[in-house]
């Protein structure tokens, strides 16, 4: 699972071995992605970050995850905060020519 975020607000929002994203508080849980949506998830979301990252999180570390249908497909969505240790890498995510591109490391 895959998570996208602006690098400050990864930095700002992580306290006490947790991360804690604006949609916790408003919504009520962190936004994940599975690999084969979040090229899209990202353009829609994330095209003004500054310094846009990639937190790959480890589904089996994780609690209350529940899967929500939006634009014919389940998106998983994390009720609680992030727990920092169920991240197994923080990546830069690249744009070429103004698009989401997967790091290296994801490409098959």
């Amino acid at each position: 699972m895959l998570h996208v975020v602006d690098a400050e607000d990864w930095e700002a929002r992580r306290t006490n071995g947790e991360y804690r994203p604006p949609s916790l508080d408003a919504q009520g849980f962190v936004h994940l992605s599975p690999a084969d949506a979040v090229l899209a998830v990202a353009q829609y979301n994330h095209a003004g970050d500054a310094e846009p990252l990639l937190v790959v999180v480890d589904r089996t570390c994780l609690g209350d995850v529940r899967y929500e249908e939006g634009d014919g497909r389940a998106f998983p969505h994390l009720y609680g905060p992030l727990p920092v240790d169920a991240v197994t890498d923080v990546l830069a995510f690249p744009r070429e020519e103004g698009r989401f591109v997967l790091p290296t490391e994801l490409r098959d």
